[in-house]
């Protein structure tokens, strides 16, 4: 592109500052999101294994705040991690849904959810906006079994799912 490569060098300084910083932005961003781009063999392999064990058909959620599920009320709470980095699920009254990702093993995060706008009854919908927050703040994951426990950033055990069924 010569033109726009033209058109920056006469840019004022400023103009280029905020193109060089926003490409570094990108930069980081994107390179955030790659996976092996060291080309680690194993660490590679270890998040694609990763990966593909977090992308259950469904996650059903067991527990939270140390608070088993039989001790709620109301609809059940799933998760459900695509691999294309996709996450949606029921929180108990809406849907949600948007992107997460893993870049080291141990590690899962997610982004910006959306969700549908639904009312229900005032203690259902404090659970929900409590599981949302909860997974909005979730750095890492350990998979045991058929158990998947979503942690914040101290380490400490938030969510807890199991693998739902699958299907025959």
């Amino acid at each position: 592109m010569p033109h726009a490569r033209s058109a920056l060098l006469r840019a004022p300084s400023f103009a280029r500052s905020f193109a060089l910083s926003t490409a570094l932005a990108l930069g980081a961003t994107c390179g955030g999101l790659c996976t092996g781009c060291a080309g680690d063999p194993d660490l590679d392999a270890a998040l694609r294994n990763q990966r593909e064990a977090l992308s259950a058909p469904r996650w059903v959620l067991v527990a939270m705040d140390g608070v088993e599920l039989a001790d709620f009320e109301g609809g059940p709470i799933d998760l459900q991690l695509e691999a294309d980095g996709r996450v949606h699920g029921n929180a108990g009254v809406n849907r949600y849904s948007g992107p997460w990702r893993a870049t080291r093993a141990g590690e899962l995060r997610v982004g910006t959810l959306a969700t549908t706008r639904r009312l229900g009854p005032s203690d259902l919908m404090q659970r929900e906006k409590r599981f949302l927050d909860l997974l909005a703040r979730t750095e890492g994951c350990v998979l045991e079994g058929e158990s998947l426990t979503l942690r914040d950033r101290d380490g400490a055990a938030s969510l807890v799912f199991e693998r739902a069924a699958r299907r025959a």
